[in-house]
């Protein structure tokens, strides 16, 4: 505990020599280490006390694996102002959500991989962590994808809807046509581009679609979506090939921001 501390120390110094030079930001810290070692505690613990000496820092969750702001599978960000509600959790107002589709960041590095020059400081263990198999993971996992469409207490309704495949366009990152090996150098691969945005075809992906958690991106074209945020998330309950209907839930009523959405990896079968 006391490292900690020192840490929440070091930081408060380099915030105030941010503050009082326009030059320089306000410091920029990391957090990783295996799993069931004490990330997500100490992560809350730092911003806690940060808030409650008045500073303002933002949280930005890396861990694909499970989500801390949105739902796993998905990198974001959002303002913190006040300590953390240790029943709601992080605040969800005005979060930054990009959507990386998978839960192992290894699925996609390319997509996932960003560079940052970094400052390692190494931290005990926190001696009250918990080890978590596998299965608890993928409990916890529908647990926070349950929490976002119906809220922690089961207090919010979402709402269904339905429509034609042409209503919407659905896309993939990653894979995308390869190029024969007649056309490479003797000796290499066929490599598919793991940035390349790949159009889905409903009727042919029904079963990879259906129970799917699609993103809903803000892109205004299909090559803006690799850098683009989305504006939340469906969960698609029925794919009707004779109809050609797409049947979803929405956390919000109305029309969806956008026409594009994109799969990934993620699923989830709800259960009542």
């Amino acid at each position: 505990m006391v490292s900690y501390i020192n840490v929440h120390a070091i930081l408060n110094a380099r915030r105030r020599v941010a503050q009082a030079s326009e030059s320089t930001q306000g410091p920029r810290v990391i957090i990783v280490g295996p799993e069931d070692s004490g990330k997500r505690t100490l992560t809350k613990m730092l911003i806690n006390w940060a808030a409650k000496e008045a500073w303002k820092p933002t949280f930005v969750d890396l861990d694909v694996s499970q989500g801390s702001v949105s739902i796993p599978g998905s990198v974001a960000a959002t303002p913190i102002e006040t300590p953390l509600d240790p029943v709601e959790g992080f605040p969800l107002d005005m979060p930054l959500v990009c959507y990386y589709g998978h839960t192992k960041p290894g699925t996609n590095v390319a997509l996932y991989k960003a560079t940052t020059n970094l400052d390692v400081v190494e931290l005990q263990k926190s001696g009250g962590v918990v080890a978590k198999n596998s299965e608890f993971r993928k409990l916890a996992r529908s647990c926070r994808i349950r929490e976002y469409f119906y809220g922690p207490s089961k207090e919010l309704s979402p709402y269904a809807y339905t429509c034609s495949f042409g209503d919407v366009k659905v896309f993939r990152i990653g894979g995308g046509p390869q190029a024969p090996r007649s056309a490479l150098p003797i000796g290499s691969d066929p490599v598919s581009d793991p940035l390349k945005v790949t159009p889905v075809t409903v009727s042919i992906d029904e079963r990879d679609l259906l129970h799917s958690v699609l993103a809903v991106s803000y892109a205004q074209e299909p090559d803006q979506i690799v850098s683009t945020s989305v504006s939340g998330f469906v969960y698609v309950t029925e794919v009707n090939v004779q109809k050609k209907t797409l049947t979803y839930i929405a956390p919000s009523q109305g029309t969806l921001p956008s026409k594009f959405l994109v799969a990934g990896s993620l699923s989830w079968l709800e259960s009542h």
